[in-house]
C-alpha cells in the first residue's frame, strides 16, 4: 500500500447571507427598492434619509439642477432661493458649550498626581485572588503558605 503526501492551493466563492441580500436588492424593480427602503428605514430607528431636493414636476430626486427622470430644469430663482435656504440653515447651526475646564490656579503646589492613582497589585496578592475563587477551604491555607513563600520575581524563598 503506498501512501503520498501532496499539497495543493485553490480558491473557491463562496455567498455569504449579506451578498445573497445585497444581490437580492440589485435585482428589485425601482419601485420595490424603494419600498425596501422605506420599510428600512421604518424598522431602523438608526437610519435617515438626508435632505435631498425633489423635481416638482415628477417627484424623483434630483442630484443636479436637472431631473435625470423627466428633464425639468430648476430656473435661476429657484436656485437662489434653495441657496438662500440653506445658507439660512448653515447660520442657525448652534455649537454645543463646551465643557468647562478645570483652572490651575497655582495654589494646588502640594498636589502630587501619583498619589491619586491606584497601587499595582503584587505577585502575591494576585495569586491569593486566584488561589481564593478555585480553591477550596480546607486547602485555602495551604495554598496561602505557598504563596506566600513567593517572592517578588517568581520564585520560591
Amino acid at each position: 500500500m503506498a501512501q503520498s503526501m501532496g499539497m495543493s492551493t485553490g480558491m473557491e466563492q463562496s455567498l455569504n447571507p449579506k451578498m445573497i441580500a445585497f444581490y437580492e436588492l440589485l435585482q428589485q424593480p425601482g419601485v420595490e427598492l424603494e419600498q425596501a427602503i422605506e420599510s428600512e428605514l421604518q424598522d431602523n430607528p438608526a437610519l435617515e434619509v438626508t435632505a435631498e431636493r425633489l423635481c416638482p414636476a415628477c417627484g424623483a430626486h434630483m442630484m443636479s439642477a436637472v431631473c435625470r427622470e423627466c428633464g425639468y430644469k430648476f430656473t435661476k430663482e429657484e436656485e437662489e432661493a434653495t441657496e438662500a435656504v440653506h445658507e439660512k440653515i448653515q447660520d442657525l447651526a448652534i455649537e454645543a458649550s463646551p465643557m468647562e475646564k478645570p483652572v490651575y490656579t497655582g495654589d494646588e503646589d502640594g498636589f502630587d498626581v501619583m498619589a491619586r492613582l491606584t497601587a499595582t497589585e503584587t505577585l502575591s496578592e494576585h495569586l491569593r485572588w486566584q488561589w481564593r475563587m478555585s480553591c477550596s477551604d480546607e486547602n485555602r491555607s495551604l495554598g496561602d503558605q505557598l504563596i506566600g513563600c513567593i517572592n517578588d520575581d517568581g520564585y520560591l524563598d
